[in-house]
């Protein structure tokens, strides 16, 4: 998005007078595959409020890898791993809300979710390394002094 704004508050028209994109959220099901091409379309990480964290993350990740539009994982976060886990998977943002207003410590927990936040897109823009279904030693061997 370039001078775009994602906004979920408000009225439609408020909203759109603003230059907000209205939000709509889907499940993370096989059939949202084909909505993520749909300006506004969000992901849904499990049913709002739950606290379940991300129940399909292979869905998710197709979404993303599909979508023209930035993807909002928006529901079910239940603590900062959730968050973090999300933004591995490649979404651009989590919207939340109960993780921290219900937490015994919301201040931290609001401070934990923004690291994790943080952690998570790094780790996605690093790269993954391959998994493999053996082990791979990923010292050198070479120049190793043998017998000592």
């Amino acid at each position: 998005l370039t001078s775009k704004r994602l906004c979920r508050w408000g009225s439609l028209s408020n909203r759109s007078r603003l230059g907000c994109i209205n939000m709509s959220t889907s499940s993370s099901s096989s059939s949202s595959k084909s909505k993520a091409h749909t300006p506004g379309t969000g992901s849904l990480g499990s049913p709002i409020g739950s606290g379940q964290g991300v129940l399909n993350p292979f869905n998710v990740q197709l979404i993303v890898e599909q979508a023209e539009v930035p993807i909002i994982l928006d529901a079910g976060v239940g603590q900062a791993s959730d968050v973090s886990v999300a933004m591995e998977l490649g979404v651009d943002g989590v919207l939340m809300n109960t993780a921290v207003a219900c937490a015994q410590d919301p201040l931290r927990m609001a401070r934990a979710v923004r690291s994790a936040c943080e952690a998570g897109r790094d780790s996605y823009l690093a790269g993954r390394i391959a998994r493999l279904p053996y082990a791979s030693a990923s010292s050198p061997q070479a120049g190793v002094i043998a017998g000592e």
